[in-house]
């Protein structure tokens, strides 16, 4: 009997992805966890495998769709059978996903599905929805001005504005004569990081506390065992160190490894240390996340971070690589300039920036001496953690970076 395969929901908030191609056709026979699309989410290429055995009767969508999650993918039955009409069920997903997420694309395999939608449907992103409840605005009672009447931040905004009695006139879009040159379209990556940031900087209150380490003696640890991680085939690198004193600082201070529910009003701290590491690709920047740091060595950390370093350049991370993280670390030291304040990455709380480590004249002993000097960022989340348990936190985090006696254990 022939089923209906739904794009499955790939967790992480995630409710839409790009079609890249087809893996298979229709008429060709598959068999379950058959690979049948490669989709393009806003932080991998995946593969999407086939739930059952049987033979592809329809596709739904072509190369470069945008496609819904909850929403028809393939039918799959036995050869020659004839395709069955959508159930209900399967429409009300469709309506109530395109509800959530609207598209500017429509394929004509779904819409008439999407046809049936309610006009009474609140179309608003993710990202409007948790704005509104912040500020405690009923969506209902929001009229979307943006495209097919969808509901967006400035529409929020004016409401929760009109609803205290301030005079404030609601921010314009603004028209400019943007002049000639070569127009390069948003990737559907660069146009999820978007909005991403806007999300995290409306969502979060930002704060950044900066911190210098005297990176002396991790260098020259680093240098000490580079030899033998270079003949297991490991490139050794500092952020190894780094990642492994932070997790141990993170265990004294939970607050920062950590999730906040605002719906039930409720922190989560996390009993892992799920760490995503932001890598500086072609299309824009992708943060794999490697899974139980606190349970690896020095050289299992820099191994695995240079897979997946690789993997999230090539596009090729799969899905449970890129979800489930606890913290963020950006590196930008690598590539330079002496200090930037870093976004928190949602739901995450905190994110640490580790900018270039330069030599630098500093008092030891009432000696000027030159040293190698690292500028630390720590950016958390305001709302659920203060400045004091920040400088806390860093004080030990380089201390531990600057211990020779801890750094030898490692």
């Amino acid at each position: 009997m022939a089923k209906h395969m739904l794009f499955p929901d790939v967790g992480e908030g995630i409710t839409e992805g790009v079609l890249v191609k087809w893996l298979v056709q229709e008429g060709d026979a598959v068999k379950e966890d058959q690979p049948l699309a490669e989709i393009e989410t806003d932080k991998a290429v995946v593969e999407i495998p086939s739930q059952m055995h049987g033979t592809v009767l329809k596709l739904y969508g072509k190369a470069g769709d945008t496609l819904k999650v909850h929403t028809p993918l393939v039918t799959i039955g036995n050869p020659g059978e004839p395709v069955p009409p959508l159930e209900e069920k399967i429409i009300t997903k469709t309506m109530a996903a395109t509800a959530q997420a609207p598209s500017t694309q429509t394929t004509a395999s779904t819409a008439p599905a999407l046809q049936e939608a309610s006009s009474g449907a609140i179309l608003a992103p993710p990202s409007v929805r948790a704005l509104a409840r912040q500020l405690g605005v009923e969506l209902g009672s929001v009229k979307g001005t943006g495209p097919g009447g969808r509901i967006t931040a400035e529409d929020v905004q004016r409401i929760k504005s009109a609803a205290v009695g301030s005079y404030a006139v609601p921010p314009k879009k603004l028209s400019f004569d943007l002049g000639k040159g070569k127009r390069l379209p948003l990737t559907h990556l660069r146009k999820t990081i978007a909005e991403r940031m806007q999300f995290s900087w409306q969502q979060n209150a930002h704060v950044t506390y900066v911190e210098e380490a005297d990176f002396t003696f991790l260098l020259s640890l680093r240098e000490r065992r580079r030899e033998a991680a270079e003949k297991q085939g490991i490139k050794l690198t500092p952020l190894a160190f780094i990642m492994k004193a932070l997790v141990e600082t993170l265990k004294d201070h939970p607050v920062f490894n950590a999730s906040l529910d605002e719906e039930k009003q409720e922190l989560v701290l996390h009993d892992y240390y799920n760490i995503a590491v932001g890598v500086d690709t072609e299309e824009g920047l992708i943060a794999p996340v490697l899974k139980n740091v606190e349970s690896k060595n020095i050289l299992q950390i820099a191994k695995e971070m240079r897979e997946l370093s690789d993997k999230a350049r090539t596009r090729k991370l799969g899905l449970d690589e890129i979800r489930g993280g606890t913290f963020t670390v950006t590196n930008l030291g690598s590539v330079g300039g002496v200090f930037a304040s870093a976004v928190i990455n949602p739901p995450e709380c905190a994110i640490l920036g580790i900018y270039r480590t330069r030599q630098r004249v500093v008092v030891e002993d009432g000696r000027m001496v030159m040293k190698p000097m690292t500028y630390l960022g720590l950016t958390f989340d305001h709302r659920i953690s203060d400045g004091a348990a920040a400088a806390r936190f860093m004080n030990e985090f380089v201390q531990k970076l600057q211990e020779p006696n801890w750094m030898e254990e490692l």
